[in-house]
């Protein structure tokens, strides 16, 4: 669930914006291919309305919100604090005005971030790839909250790996 897979995506036309976050970056990155520009921000996406700070933890190719009540944190995890910004914000800093597509796999907080970018997603229906795996109860509790936003939108589940693990919940918007 990559950013691969999304640049390889039938939604990706020629001129396409993708945006992405990654905390442990130092500054903006720019990736460019063929038929899609990625702009990769270095800083958190969350739910909240504001921009700020917020503890993070990185270890090998995991990392997490540290404040997370989905991964508890064990004894001796170094923690750094870094920016965070709106999903709107994120947007609006890509000097792009719309969203169409939306790919959420964010350790646990999906739920947050489409709860506090409820209105920004009802205004431009996205197409939604989101992660419900983290937490037993997004399996439920997301699907929900997308269908309170526009009861248009065609929800699937798919299953990205052989355990049954990795869930992933599309939406698709009304035509």
């Amino acid at each position: 669930f990559d950013l691969k897979m999304i640049q390889e995506s039938a939604l990706c036309i020629n001129g396409a914006k993708s945006i992405s976050c990654d905390p442990r970056l130092k500054e903006t990155e720019v990736l460019r291919t063929e038929n899609i520009e990625t702009y990769i921000f270095p800083f958190l996406v969350t739910g909240e309305t504001s921009s700020g700070l917020v503890p993070f933890s990185s270890e090998g190719t995991r990392s997490r919100v540290a404040s997370s009540r989905s991964c508890p944190l064990e004894k001796g995890v170094e923690i750094s604090m870094h920016k965070s910004k709106s999903l709107e914000d994120i947007i609006k800093d890509a000097g792009s005005s719309r969203l169409d597509f939306l790919k959420l796999d964010v350790e646990g907080l999906e739920y947050e971030i489409i709860t506090g970018s409820r209105d920004f997603i009802g205004k431009h229906l996205p197409f939604l790839f989101i992660s419900c795996y983290h937490l037993r109860k997004d399996f439920n509790d997301i699907p929900l909250l997308i269908s309170s936003i526009n009861t248009e939108y065609k929800l699937a589940f798919h299953c990205l790996d052989d355990m049954g693990r990795d869930i992933i919940l599309s939406a698709t918007p009304p035509e």
